[in-house]
């Protein structure tokens, strides 16, 4: 959240101001895909497998999160 927070300016989900409604927004929300102005697709895949729901669908291990973000500076 940190990640596409920075990358956009705006926060991942917008503030409710109720921290529980923001909180399940977090738990149970598909983030929204980043602007291509702001990330090239490569860029979008990575932070989207970062935020994604599912655990299988996240990276497993920190070796394959290193191999990903090495990929993204060639």
């Amino acid at each position: 959240a940190l990640l596409y927070g920075a990358l956009t300016g705006q926060p991942l989900f917008a503030d409710t101001g109720h921290p529980l409604e923001l909180a399940r927004r977090h738990l149970e929300e598909t983030a929204p895909p980043l602007p291509n102005e702001v990330a090239p697709g490569e860029v979008a895949d990575f932070v989207a497998r970062l935020l994604a729901k599912q655990p299988e669908s996240r990276f497993q291990t920190e070796q394959e999160f290193q191999e990903a973000f090495a990929a993204l500076r060639d």
